[in-house]
């Protein structure tokens, strides 16, 4: 027969199994931060894009017709696989660089240096300084200026020069030329601005 102690505070706490230690639980307070949970991979012919947001942005789409579910998942599962190979091009460029975080310099970078995503140089094209820029703008702009251009001999057989502007500027009219010369009109190509 036990007989239990009446003052708790002079028994000694005892382990049911000696074997095992009470192991100490991590108290957690409210300022720390707890990792957040990794999410789990998609299973085998799941997608990670929601189908009905996939949905949305296709229909939005007037050119595209009504697509069945099957084309929407094979969109998706490929949109996938497009953003992996550019987010993992891109993240091999920052590991080059001893970096852990992508800045946008790895991505177009990563688009200029592989193959595969050499579609997107026009959307994600490499930085370049601003004084860079100007000048290599400038410099396209003297080319179209200077260019070869061909002067033929009027009909009366002298070989008159077109005058300069007074503005010292060195550009070609606007309309159709009225002298003997073989100048080609202005198109809107040569005024839009190239800045690559």
């Amino acid at each position: 027969m036990e007989v239990e102690p009446t003052h708790p505070e002079l028994v000694s706490p005892v382990p049911a199994h000696p074997q095992q230690q009470p192991q100490p639980q991590p108290e957690v307070t409210p300022n720390e931060k707890q990792p957040k949970p990794k999410p789990a991979p998609p299973e085998l012919g799941e997608s990670v894009l929601p189908m009905a947001r996939v949905q949305k942005i296709m229909r939005a789409d007037k050119e595209l017709p009504n697509v069945t579910k099957e084309a929407v998942h094979t969109i998706s599962v490929a949109t996938e696989e497009f953003i992996r190979r550019l987010s993992s091009a891109a993240y091999a460029q920052a590991d080059r660089d001893k970096r852990s975080m992508i800045q946008y310099k790895d991505v177009a970078l990563a688009v200029k240096r592989t193959p595969e995503l050499h579609f997107l140089e026009e959307m994600i094209p490499t930085t370049i300084p601003a004084p860079q820029a100007l000048a290599q703008h400038r410099l396209k702009l003297a080319e179209r200026n200077n260019g070869p251009t061909a002067v033929s001999t009027p009909t009366n057989g002298s070989t008159a020069r077109k005058p300069k502007p007074a503005n010292g500027k060195n550009k070609p009219a606007a309309g159709p030329s009225t002298e003997g010369t073989a100048t080609p009109d202005v198109t809107d190509e040569q005024n839009e601005m190239d800045l690559s």
